[in-house]
């Protein structure tokens, strides 16, 4: 496998691999904001749990958080807070039996299963939300391939994106990734 190069350069106080990536996870600053909780529920009977941020006539960005994440996952505050920043509405997917609260059914995420991403965006589609542009953006590898399937979901490789939704070919979790994305985060 080629080496790819890049212009990130980790702190000089945190040396080695493992300070880095533990650094934000244990003392990154997790700002407070105005989160606006909404329950959908799902035609099965269950529901999912989304965490809102920003003013709702912004563009919306969807995060999918990674397995076992949530809002109070290190990067999901942040996150959110920088879009709002940068003009858009952020909205934090809890999949299901991650928000805090157990399901009513006995299923939860599955990452084959596209169904309720699918249910998901199309409630943002929908008044009164009204997104303009829909970001999808994977906070892992998995949330990564579940967005992919979900684009290709019905034999329609680009049903995703025709329908107004734009994903990001990889998570955003890698610490370059991140180093760009939060460069405005505090």
């Amino acid at each position: 496998m080629p080496r790819i190069e890049s212009p990130f350069r980790p702190a000089w106080w945190l040396p080695g691999h493992h300070l880095p990536t533990l650094w934000p996870a244990l003392f990154r600053r997790r700002p407070r904001l105005a989160i606006e909780r909404e329950r959908l529920e799902l035609p099965d009977g269950d529901f999912i749990d989304l965490s809102w941020h920003g003013n709702r006539g912004d563009p919306v960005v969807l995060l999918l958080h990674g397995l076992e994440g949530s809002l109070d996952s290190h990067y999901a505050r942040p996150f959110l807070e920088t879009v709002a920043r940068e003009g858009y509405r952020g909205c934090l997917f809890h999949f299901r039996g991650c928000s805090g609260e157990p399901n009513r059914l006995p299923r939860s995420y599955h990452s084959g299963d596209t169904g309720d991403l699918e249910q998901v965006v199309s409630h943002i589609r929908c008044p009164p939300w009204r997104a303009k542009r829909r970001r999808v953006v994977p906070g892992s590898r998995e949330a990564t391939r579940d967005t992919r399937r979900a684009e290709g979901a019905k034999g329609d490789p680009k049903g995703a994106s025709e329908r107004g939704v734009q994903s990001y070919g990889r998570p955003v979790c890698s610490r370059n990734e991140l180093a760009m994305l939060w460069r405005n985060a505090g």
